[in-house]
């Protein structure tokens, strides 16, 4: 799930949404800040999210079930 972040529904996002995305056991929880030109990428790990870095122009292998694999390259959101 990606989450762009705004002034207003930042605190929710970070927080309240990360809780319920755990509990539905969604692996990946991404947040982009438009401002800062940035996402910061979160892997579910034994119940709680795991920040695995912040991106900007750098690339990301998405690992999901059945061994598939998307790799998303955060340049294109920013269109760097």
């Amino acid at each position: 799930i990606f989450e762009v972040l705004s002034p207003s529904t930042k605190a929710k996002d970070r927080n309240l949404k990360s809780l319920i995305y755990s509990g539905y056991g969604v692996k990946y929880y991404i947040l982009v800040d438009p401002a800062g030109m940035f996402a910061e990428v979160y892997k579910l790990d034994n119940g709680n999210y795991r920040l695995q870095g912040e991106f900007k122009e750098e690339s990301y292998i998405f690992e999901l079930d059945n061994g598939c694999e998307i790799d998303f390259s955060f340049e294109d959101i920013f269109d760097i």
